[in-house]
């Protein structure tokens, strides 16, 4: 894969400035690997590197005295851990490596935050700093050119944003998502145990492709796998801790009531959720264009709050008389409404809206109105 620079990369150096370990979270395939070593290579042309999706290299690290991962370190100043969740006790693992060799910069990767996070959070309190990698962004592969960006945004929205996909290092797009989908998201998932059914997983996906933008029913759900309201739960919690949806509750003028039972799903890659409804048609022969472009918005939004490590709140807005926001992010104690259109409608606050909330001004992003999502 070539290396495209990434926005996330100077929040990671500085990490490693600061003496922290580096933990990069994200989907398969997005690129950590590449930024990782990019980065350790900038820093020590002899950086280690160890993928732990090799069984022999997670063993290696499994359980292992300080002496011992000295010798296997040698002399880099910097290592890299793939898919470190691999490793048994990892967070063990890292943070004898931390103690030990204060000097040492330390990246660790992995692809499903239930897995790492789990593994590491107490051993490294105070030790670690976190950052999402995501497929990459309309701002990554244009650098923030609009003309660029407006021209491509039709095949992002049928392809995604993967690397692969989206620099075209593939002559097969459909073939690499689906294998992507095949041989990773759905691997990694059976592997957590929550269901041992692949059949029911791929129902429950395609189900949740088709209703993006609407509000999710979990026993509506439940009915339609016959499987119970509880498993449903438990299994789209890991699908957002795998990275492959996201979840969105409704604002409410009392934040701290919790999550209310209404949600909406949305897919981190189109190109994942338009390959397993089996519908890579062109933008112009598509009657999901409105939703397709209201989870594109969502995920660029999402990603430019991550890059800039900036805590948001995000939720959609809707009143029992059906007055909508699409999606509202509260940042700084502020919220700032947005509305999402593909067509020419220029959509005002619904005055309930205004009634309940005090926001800023309603942006209205369309394909014509880009800037918000190239941070702008």
């Amino acid at each position: 894969m070539n290396y495209l620079p990434r926005l996330s990369e100077d929040t990671i150096r500085a990490t490693l400035d600061d003496g922290k370990i580096a933990i990069l979270y994200g989907p398969r395939q997005v690129g950590k690997t590449t930024l990782s070593r990019h980065i350790a290579h900038s820093i020590d042309p002899s950086y280690r590197y160890w993928n732990c999706d090799e069984p022999d290299v997670a063993q290696a690290l499994s359980g292992k005295t300080s002496t011992e991962l000295g010798r296997i370190l040698g002399t880099s100043g910097i290592v890299v851990i793939d898919e470190a969740q691999r490793v048994t006790n990892i967070g063990i693992t890292l943070k004898l490596l931390a103690d030990t060799f204060p000097d040492l910069r330390i990246i660790a990767t992995g692809s499903s935050s239930f897995q790492l996070a789990d593994a590491i959070n107490e051993p490294l309190t105070g030790r670690a700093y976190y950052t999402t990698v995501w497929p990459l962004s309309l701002s990554e592969i244009t650098k923030g050119n609009q003309l660029e960006a407006s021209r491509i945004i039709p095949d992002l929205l049928v392809h995604g944003s993967y690397p692969v996909v989206a620099l075209r290092e593939t002559d097969d797009i459909v073939k690499y998502l689906g294998n992507l989908t095949k041989n990773y998201i759905y691997r990694d998932l059976l592997n957590h145990g929550v269901i041992r059914s692949e059949d029911t997983l791929v129902r429950l996906l395609k189900l949740l492709a088709l209703q993006i933008g609407g509000e999710i029913s979990l026993s509506s759900l439940a009915r339609d796998l016959q499987i119970d309201v509880a498993t449903v739960k438990r299994l789209i919690d890991l699908l957002e801790k795998a990275f492959v949806i996201h979840r969105l509750t409704p604002l409410s003028s009392n934040r701290r009531i919790g999550v209310r039972k209404s949600q909406k799903v949305y897919f981190t890659d189109l190109g994942v959720r338009n390959a397993l409804i089996g519908n890579l048609n062109p933008i112009d022969l598509r009657n999901d264009t409105g939703a397709l472009w209201e989870n594109f918005c969502i995920n660029e939004l999402r990603k430019q709050a991550s890059i800039r490590s900036e805590p948001v709140n995000t939720y959609f807005s809707r009143n029992y008389a059906n007055a909508e926001v699409d999606y509202v992010e509260e940042r700084g104690g502020t919220l700032h409404p947005y509305e999402f259109k593909w067509g020419k409608a220029s959509p005002r606050l619904p005055k309930a809206f205004r009634d309940e909330f005090i926001s800023d001004p309603l942006v209205v992003v369309s394909p014509n109105t880009i800037d918000p999502l190239l941070g702008a």
